[in-house]
């Protein structure tokens, strides 16, 4: 592969942006207005928020649909070919007149619209229906392991859909993480998450990715401790969302396995050993502190 191929491949923030600038008529419209809670990695809270999104009866927030199969990650991927030069325009069925069969087709393709209004129907289908059937007006999903990227790919396919980015003290969610390692993927079955370093430079990439998204496509950024502490930014995500949620406060602590759980805290990151606190900080650690997260015991 050429190296500039695959640097236009691995920038799927300017690819999904090329396609937006050449297609600008292709997006369409769209009624749908999804939430979609993007966290920084596991352990995050997203669990916590998906409930809260869904107290008020309005939403279906669905807990990583099929994660494995990485739906949203190869769907977006079909955009990563797109270039201010790929497709041609001469590809493009509506630039052949008259008789298909009088031309080389060869390579002859549906217009940019209807692979938009595929992808779109492709969610609504799976992801929406089922929402719709089950009573819930709205629907959405709680993600921990797409970027800042796939937020642009959603926001595009979706030009109303809100968009909550969500992160987490990391030495804090790697201490309540690191019993599932090797359990859990990135992509499955490619990329499990080895090791504290592993979980600290993903959450890093997710974390600078969501920053970013945030300052082009808007959304509403939550870091999981000040939400907990401060009224104020449940009120955001109420009116964010537009919806009547309850407080985190007034939400039972349920564990993974469905029985009452117990409250995770920054301390948690005191159980952290010396070795997987200095993986976390050299993969996290300009980010981290940036964001307010020191990897301080106790």
């Amino acid at each position: 592969m050429r190296p500039e191929a695959k640097a236009d491949a691995d920038d799927l923030e300017a690819r999904i942006a090329e396609f937006a600038a050449r297609f600008p008529d292709a997006i369409g419209t769209c009624d749908e207005e999804p939430v979609f809670l993007l966290a920084a990695g596991w352990r995050s809270g997203s669990t916590l928020l998906q409930r809260v999104l869904m107290s008020s009866g309005e939403l279906l927030i669905w807990g990583e649909p099929f994660a494995r199969s990485g739906i949203v990650q190869k769907l977006s991927d079909h955009f990563r070919a797109f270039t201010r030069e790929w497709p041609p325009p001469s590809y493009f069925v509506d630039s052949f007149p008259g008789e298909l069969s009088g031309h080389w087709i060869a390579n002859s393709y549906p217009c940019a619209a209807d692979l938009i209004a595929s992808h779109r129907a492709f969610l609504i289908q799976l992801l929406a229906a089922p929402a719709h059937s089950r009573g819930r007006k709205r629907w959405g999903f709680k993600e921990v392991r797409l970027d800042g990227g796939h937020a642009r790919y959603l926001k595009l396919l979706f030009p109303k859909a809100r968009l909550v980015f969500l992160v987490r003290d990391p030495y804090a969610c790697y201490a309540s993480f690191r019993h599932y390692i090797k359990s859990d993927f990135l992509a499955w079955p490619e990329t499990p998450i080895h090791s504290a370093k592993d979980f600290g430079g993903l959450w890093r990439r997710l974390a600078s990715s969501f920053e970013d998204a945030q300052k082009d496509i808007g959304g509403l950024w939550l870091q999981y401790e000040e939400y907990l502490r401060d009224p104020g930014l449940h009120r955001a995500l109420c009116e964010y969302v537009g919806a009547d949620l309850k407080p985190p406060d007034r939400m039972d602590l349920i564990a993974s396995s469905g029985h009452a759980g117990v409250s995770e805290t920054r301390s948690d990151a005191a159980r952290l050993l010396w070795w997987e606190r200095r993986g976390i900080e050299r993969a996290a650690g300009e980010c981290a502190r940036r964001l307010g997260y020191s990897g301080a015991r106790g």
